[in-house]
């Protein structure tokens, strides 16, 4: 039953930063920022991380670039 409790938060979750993300002046103050609003799943959002995990892995690599 709590497995079922976490999804529909999720759910909600979603929904709600979906219809935030969607609102005109929020939409306008990201874009402002170089920043596109994507609403989308948690599935989505999830593909979009490891994405930018291996593109930045690759141009780590490819650059040789390091934190010190």
């Amino acid at each position: 039953m709590a497995g079922k409790k976490i999804l529909i938060v999720d759910q909600k979750w979603n929904q709600e930063i979906a219809s935030i993300l969607s609102a005109p002046e929020v939409r306008e103050t990201l874009l402002k920022q170089s920043m596109v609003p994507a609403p989308g799943s948690p599935e989505d959002s999830s593909a979009q991380i490891r994405a930018d995990v291996e593109r930045w892995k690759k141009f780590i690599a490819e650059t040789g670039i390091t934190a010190d």
